[in-house]
């Protein structure tokens, strides 16, 4: 199951994110990776081929057989549990 409230702010604002994982045998979070900039237009180019990367995020937990993170306004998220 994933709770993902809405945003009274819209796009520009950070978004929690609260995900159930009854049945998974998960002890930890191996990793969560981002992939955001502050300038939504932000794109990598020939010039700037590094302009947008990953970076770690910050405050991702697991408590029991719940995940909760805050996501980054318009990015990309990937979480490894183990």
């Amino acid at each position: 199951m994933v709770h993902e409230p809405q945003p009274e702010g819209g796009q520009d604002e950070e978004l929690p994110l609260e995900v159930a994982l009854h049945g998974f045998d998960l002890a930890k979070i191996a990793e969560h990776q981002v992939l955001a900039d502050a300038d939504p237009d932000a794109r990598n180019t020939l010039t700037d081929p590094d302009r947008v990367t990953p970076h770690p995020a910050q405050g991702t937990t697991l408590d029991g057989s719940v995940l909760r993170a805050t996501l980054e306004p318009m990015s990309w998220n990937m979480i490894r549990l183990t």
